[in-house]
């Protein structure tokens, strides 16, 4: 073939043409779609008058609050190992110390690791399928227990 007939490339223009104009009423439909859907989240509250978004914030605020305290721990316990001698450091006090740091370690990577996420997910390909909304709160598999206060004794 060298070269599309007339009639044919027409209605090929066309049928651009036509889905180019979909694509935009879609995307048109699409940002009031996100429009409102932002203004329920805004808008929609619990028992206390928080929004979704109020809530996130808070969490937010607090793991932040929380990571804080647990880093003035952490640096503590540093200090207070690096003053104590290697014979201290080697005997059971030392290791069960060096335990209960590593306690502390593991309980401050788990809140770190503690997120949440909105996440809106759509699959345009099959208009029938719904638009899903889900909270995603990701967090390690297992529990952890808040380490003791101090480190265990004999």
């Amino acid at each position: 073939m060298n070269k599309v007939a007339a009639k044919k490339y027409q209605q090929i223009i066309e049928n651009s043409n036509a889905l180019d104009e979909r694509k935009k009423e879609i995307i048109e439909l699409a940002e009031e779609v996100k429009t409102k859907l932002n203004t329920v989240l805004a808008e929609t509250t619990n028992s206390l008058g928080l929004t979704l978004y109020d809530l996130v914030d808070a969490f937010q605020s607090e793991k932040s609050e929380h990571l804080a305290e647990l880093e003035e721990i952490k640096d503590a316990q540093s200090e207070y190992i690096d003053n104590k001698s290697d014979k201290w450091i080697d005997s059971y006090k030392g290791n069960a110390y060096a335990q209960w740091q590593q306690e502390w370690s593991e309980y401050i990577y788990f809140i770190e690791d503690d997120s949440l996420a909105l996440t809106l997910e759509s699959n345009i390909a099959d208009p029938a399928e719904e638009i899903i909304v889900d909270i995603l709160i990701e967090r390690n598999d297992s529990e952890i227990d808040l380490p003791l206060n101090k480190p265990e004794e004999e």
